[in-house]
């Protein structure tokens, strides 16, 4: 069994983490994959009753896909392999050559309750940049029937990578805004959320795209990191260093 990649090891909302526990509960000893996940628990009850179902697996693979998330892995489920993981979605990094003119800065923005900065915190500092460069504003949500996407995945997919190599840079709190960016050979802000999934996630990227990956501590700090990114006169061509190793 292989479960999907994401946020959905928490109880924060949705049914991922119920439809985990049905089939382990059902089928203990199944062999099953679960690809990187994000690990978050408000409530101390839910973690546990995780813990406890997941344990149950003995032929599981947990892979983390941060190290916050890892910790808590070894943490709750001791009788399980586990193994810290990016984001499959970093094997795409590297492996697109784009020859975009570049222009401007892509905010690229959350609209739930994971986001830390309010909208009209948000809408300030993208209006100051207005005044200087071209500013979009972008969410990684394809708005598109769901069969049409399922139909054309690969393309949909590179699509939205390339839409990304047409800036200089992109100001993002998602994680695939992220992910994309740098696929997109972009240079990337990255601004704080609620939980801890951003800002380690940026972590993978220590020591291999460091021109290339910055951590916004506050908004204030945007308008510099831009400037000293637009100094660095980048080629926008980044190693495949995670699909190879």
């Amino acid at each position: 069994i292989i479960f999907q990649s994401g946020y959905t090891t928490q109880d924060l909302g949705g049914n991922h983490e119920l439809m985990h526990r049905l089939v382990i509960e059902t089928i203990p000893h199944a062999h099953i994959l679960m690809m990187p996940q994000t690990i978050f628990f408000k409530k101390e009850e839910n973690k546990l009753r995780t813990s406890k179902c997941y344990n149950q697996a003995k032929n599981m693979l947990f892979l983390a896909r941060d190290m916050i998330s890892y910790e808590q892995a070894i943490d709750m489920f001791p009788n399980i392999t586990v193994r810290a993981y990016p984001d499959i979605v970093t094997s795409l990094i590297g492996t697109f050559n784009f020859n975009n003119k570049r222009e401007g800065i892509c905010f690229c923005m959350r609209n739930d309750g994971e986001k830390f900065y309010t909208t009209e915190e948000i809408n300030k500092i993208y209006n100051e940049l207005k005044k200087d460069v071209p500013v979009t504003f972008t969410d990684t949500t394809i708005k598109e029937n769901y069969l049409t996407i399922r139909n054309n995945l690969k393309q949909f997919i590179e699509n939205e990578i390339e839409k990304f190599s047409t800036y200089e840079v992109t100001i993002t709190d998602r994680y695939h805004g992220t992910i994309f960016s740098l696929a997109a050979g972009t240079p990337v802000i990255i601004l704080k959320t609620n939980d801890h999934k951003v800002i380690t996630g940026a972590d993978w990227f220590r020591g291999i795209y460091d021109k290339y990956v910055y951590v916004a501590h506050n908004l204030n700090e945007i308008r510099s990191i831009y400037k000293a990114i637009k100094h660095e006169q980048l080629d926008h061509k980044l190693i495949p260093y995670f699909q190879k190793n």
